[in-house]
């Protein structure tokens, strides 16, 4: 499966309602960027304004979740939708019955949810289930494999 970068958790789930369990790739990756500062400045003794580009080398971190559709048969097709998440995305890992994928955030439990998009192809969203901030708010840090969930009864759900 193609990816730009290491998967830091991946999760099984059906999370596009159709039966079959998709594949949920968390990708935690560095890439070269730049930063550009325009400044314009007046000198006295040159006529007009002087215009002054500076170009900074940068590395940014990029994290995204990327979900691989389930196959009949087996296995998960090459396409796949993508989504951005930023640092307050803290883990993603399996969730209960009706929450197939969640995810702890700086403002509490999130499901990711995928749905038709404007253009057709579906989009990936996350949406809020629990509003409780936890300790590791603010932390910035993804952090795989908390055990946010515990099957308490044993009946596998």
């Amino acid at each position: 499966l193609p990816l730009p970068g290491a998967p830091a958790a991946v999760v099984t789930a059906d999370i596009d309602g159709d039966g079959h369990r998709d594949l949920a790739v968390v990708v935690a990756y560095t890439r070269w960027g730049q930063i550009e500062i325009e400044e314009s400045t007046t000198m006295d003794d040159v006529e007009g304004l002087v215009e002054v580009l500076t170009i900074v080398p940068s590395l940014v971190e990029r994290r995204e979740v990327r979900v691989f559709p389930g196959h009949p048969g087996g296995g998960f097709g090459p396409g796949s939708v993508a989504l951005p998440i930023d640092t307050s995305i803290l883990s993603v890992e399996a969730g209960p019955p009706g929450i197939p994928v969640l995810a702890l955030t700086d403002d509490g439990i999130a499901a990711l949810r995928m749905g038709p998009g404007p253009d057709g192809p579906p989009v990936l969203s996350w949406e809020p289930v629990v509003a409780e901030r936890s300790l590791l708010s603010g932390t910035g840090t993804f952090l795989p494999n908390l055990g946010l969930v515990k099957d308490v009864d044993g009946d596998g759900r």
